[in-house]
Order: C-alpha cells, then structure tokens, then sequence
C-alpha cells in the first residue's frame, strides 16, 4: 500500500479522488471475495450482503464497473467450460455490474459530459477519433507515464516478475528476456534524459496540449507517419507487454499458479485502456491510474510469495527493492501536500 503515490489524490481534491477511485477499489475488492473464497462464505452467508453493497458502488465507475463485469464473466465462463455448478450469487454480481455499467454510460449526464466538446478538460477532436484512435490512445498514455516513466510501482514489479522467472525457470534465456521490462524502464524511462540522445529523447516526453501533466507519446498524424522514430515508443511499449505476459506463462507453466498474476496484470492494464474510450483521458490526470496501480501492488504481493517460496536471497533482494521504492513513493507522497 505505501507503493502508491497519494499525490494523485490532489488531482481533482481528496474528497472527489477518494470516493471515485480509493472507495470504488476497495467496494471493488469486498465485490471479488466470493471468487476469492470459492464457496467458503456458506458458513458466514451474512458476509454475501457486504459483497453485493461493494458489486453495487464499484459498477457504479466505468473502470472498475468494467473489472467487476469482465473477472465474473471470466468466471461463468471458466465454470461452465469445467463444467462446474455456477452459484447464484456469481450470476447476482454479474447480472449487477453489468446493469451498473450499462446505467453509468446511458445516463443523460455521461452522454453530455462526452459530447461536451467546449470543456478544457475534453479532448478536442474526440468526437472524430474512431475505435482504434481511442484504443491506440489509452494505451500509449498508460505506457509514456508507466513504462517510460520513472514510476517506483512498476519499476519493483518488473525486477520482481524478472527474478519469479529466473528462480521458478532457471533457463538463462527465459531470464533474459524477462529483463526486458525492467532494462527498458531504466534506459527509457528513469535514466532517459541521461542516456537517450536528443533526437529519441523527445519521444517520450510529449506532453497534449489538453494533456495536464498527463504524458503520451507523439500522435501518429498526418505529419509524422512517414518517419520510423515515431513508431518506435509504441512498438517498445507492445513488446514490453507481450514479454510480461510471456513470462507469467512461464511462471504458469513453471510452478502452475500464475492465473492470479495474469488476471490482476490484465484488468489493470484494461482499466487503463478503457480511459482511450473517455473524452477525459487526459484531464482526470494521473488519478486514473488508481486501479492500476492496487493491479500491480497484488501482483507484487503474489511475486513476492513466489520468491519467498524458492529462495531466501530472492526474497530478500524483493523485499529490500520494495522498501525502497515504498520510502521513494512516501517521500513523494509526503511533498505533495506539504
């Protein structure tokens, strides 16, 4: 808990980022018990009442409204290709987010703060962005803020899934491109204004003019398809991507329990893309990353384990990165509301 900055709570005043993103993660996390638990509630049937009150205000937030609906439908979708009963409060939950996402995005109100096109908080040219605009967009802000960035969170994710493989799968190679991720967040990301030069450094720190402190990578336009360089952030970010997913499919195939790893990794990472389907992408500043951020303090969490699990020298390198990326993300925390 202390990797995550609460300077994203000044964003939009603590009150307002507290409710919509800090209350809506933990009514998220109560909603997600029964899959936890798997049928170990029967003996505290009154406990059902909380994680239907929890399923009730998290579909209530189009980000984690949409985790919500997209981990049960995993879920019925898991039972019934093993042929497993599905209890009812599995098709309760499922049945509810699934209204409250479809509440949320029919709401006379949401319909008017996306066609607002005057706010200084909308993107200008939303309305003409197509599908794959607004996918290409969520992603490429995840990934010039996360990836290209110099966030401690993701940066002790990375050296703890490239250890996982490196003790789980002891194959040289299989460690080697697992470092991937953490090589490319230290040389483009942390330590890019010292050893990028000039010409790639501009790359990765374009900031929109309706942007907010909020980074992307140089748009895709008219002007700048013909040059290869432009191209290059979003395919680093691809293949960063395609490598931790990889690597978790080692772990999988390694020690069998990396389905939890995968699901936590992905629902953050989609709780980001769908903020490219929002006019607000970049003026709800950094304060939606929330989600993504408790994704990868999880994963964090089920890394550590691991490691614990296979070597003490490990868990110690892990837990020693943690703590100093904990104190480094306190610090921060600490001056932003000084």
């Amino acid at each position: 808990m202390l990797l995550l900055p609460f300077s994203i709570l000044n964003s939009a005043g603590w009150v307002a980022t507290s409710t919509n993103y800090i209350w809506t993660t933990a009514a998220l996390l109560v909603a997600l018990v029964p899959l936890l638990c798997a049928g170990g509630l029967e003996k505290h049937r009154w406990f059902y009442l909380f994680c239907f009150i929890g399923c009730l205000y998290a579909s209530n937030q189009e980000q984690s409204g949409a985790i919500l609906v997209t981990l049960y439908a995993i879920a019925i979708a898991a039972k019934k290709y093993s042929r497993q009963p599905i209890d009812g409060f599995t098709w309760i939950s499922f049945l509810t987010s699934a209204a409250g996402i479809a509440f949320v995005f029919t709401a006379p109100g949401h319909r008017t703060r996306a066609s607002a096109i005057y706010s200084i908080f909308v993107i200008p040219e939303y309305l003409h962005m197509s599908l794959l605009d607004k996918l290409i967009r969520g992603f490429t802000a995840t990934a010039a803020y996360l990836f290209s960035g110099n966030t401690a969170i993701w940066l002790v994710f990375c050296l703890l899934l490239f250890l996982a493989v490196v003790l789980c799968c002891k194959d040289p190679l299989k460690g080697l491109i697992s470092a991937f991720p953490l090589l490319y967040n230290l040389g483009f990301g942390v330590f890019k204004a010292r050893l990028l030069p000039q010409s790639l450094y501009v790359l990765y720190i374009f900031y929109p003019k309706a942007g907010y402190t909020t980074p992307d990578y140089p748009y895709l336009d008219a002007w700048r398809y013909t040059e290869w360089t432009y191209y290059l952030p979003l395919f680093l970010a691809i293949l960063t991507v395609g490598v931790i997913l990889l690597s978790i499919l080692w772990l999988s195939q390694a020690q069998g329990k990396a389905v939890p790893l995968f699901l936590a990794f992905s629902a953050g990472l989609c709780s980001r893309l769908v903020m490219g389907f929002s006019p607000t992408l970049y003026g709800s500043g950094l304060r939606t990353f929330t989600f993504f951020y408790f994704a990868l303090e999880i994963c964090a969490v089920l890394l550590l384990d691991e490691l614990g699990s296979r070597s003490k020298c490990g868990a110690a390198v892990g837990w020693a990165a943690l703590a100093l990326g904990a104190g480094y993300t306190f610090h921060l925390s600490y001056l932003s509301i000084m």
